[in-house]
């Protein structure tokens, strides 16, 4: 019997947050069609596998969770499809003593590893990218130098970072593209098909979206939001923070600020990004897919929305009115928020 160790990788704003949510709400009735789902690993986040990201990693505090999966899959007689899922294991797969230590422990308990990914072009991706750390409350500088950063940084090259993937034979690899036609067929069908499992099985749930991004507005309030919050309270630990993220983003819709979608590159910048990925694009289209990358992604596809940064200084009356009232009745939702941990004995 081949028995196969799927790995979905991510990586990150590539849906994976509604693909988990998928696979989590339907574990049962995919558990009746023959795939497992490890409990190890899920511990703090039963969504993915967060435990597991660095438990490849010789040495690493996480590593004995390995040896925990290992007796789990034993224990359940080693089931013929196991689906592990966290974002952040494409950035690993890069380095060679990890994936050896991979695949080492399928090969062991006789699995072959499967390892799925999907890839967005890198112009919306980073758009999406910068808005996910603004909301989440991280230190982000302008989007100049956010974009300058991660431009430089190897995980964007998608060709470098699944190679050791791509050209081991022992190991399978599927790359799909988060295009409108996966979208509209939806990412965990693709999964599915990849998986040998009937996604359009009755009785299945459909999650609704999952991980909205916030509009030109909600981002400009996160942004000022971080910044009187940081200085109101210096030891502000933004761990605790990240539980207000859904409310006020909810609060935010409810006014309809994130109908549209954030812009933040100017046609320079998208340009820029799309010249500077466009050799390592078509050479990763033509090895994976036999196709050209603008085959498989249209030109609209390969751009984020259009520019449509808001500046309060720039808006109506009304609008500053509306802006600013958001700002107080979320500093005082934050400060409530601070004082209850403050009051309890917990440090922010």
């Amino acid at each position: 019997m081949t028995r196969t160790l799927y790995l979905h990788a991510g990586p990150m704003k590539t849906g994976s947050t509604s693909i988990q949510t998928f696979f989590h709400e339907n574990e049962t009735a995919l558990l009746s069609q023959g795939l497992y789902r490890p409990e190890t690993g899920r511990e703090d986040r039963p969504l993915y596998h967060k435990g597991l990201i660095n438990s490849f990693m010789g040495g690493h505090a996480s590593a004995p969770l390995a040896n925990r999966l290992a007796a789990e899959l034993e224990a359940r007689d080693r089931p013929g499809k196991v689906f592990v899922t966290a974002e952040m294991f494409a950035s690993r797969l890069g380095n060679q003593a990890y994936f050896a230590n991979l695949k080492t422990f399928c090969r062991q308990l006789g699995y072959r590893p499967h390892v799925i990914a999907f890839i967005r072009p890198q112009a919306p991706l980073l758009n999406s990218l910068y808005t996910e750390n603004v909301k989440n409350w991280r230190p982000v500088a302008t989007i100049e130098a956010f974009i300058a950063k991660e431009t430089a940084a190897s995980r964007h090259r998608y060709g470098g970072l699944f190679s050791a993937v791509m050209d081991d034979a022992d190991c399978d690899f599927t790359l799909l593209p988060f295009n409108r036609q996966t979208l509209t067929a939806g990412l965990e069908t693709a999964m599915c098909k990849v998986m040998g499992l009937d996604g359009a099985a009755p009785g299945l749930i459909r999650p609704e979206a999952a991980n909205p991004s916030p509009g030109p507005r909600t981002v400009a309030a996160f942004q000022r939001l971080r910044r009187r919050a940081v200085n109101e309270f210096p030891d502000l630990d933004q761990e605790r923070l990240v539980a207000l993220v859904w409310p006020l983003l909810r609060s935010a819709g409810s006014l309809g600020w994130n109908d549209t979608k954030f812009g933040g590159l100017s046609d320079a910048l998208q340009a820029m990004i799309i010249d500077l990925f466009s050799a390592d694009n078509a050479a990763l289209a033509k090895r994976v897919w036999s196709q050209s990358w603008t085959d498989v992604f249209t030109e609209p596809e390969e751009r984020a929305p259009a520019f449509n940064t808001f500046d309060p200084a720039l808006a109506t009356p009304g609008d500053r009115r509306e802006f600013r009232n958001f700002l107080e009745e979320s500093m005082a939702t934050i400060r409530e928020f601070a004082t209850c941990y403050h009051g309890q004995g917990r440090r922010m």
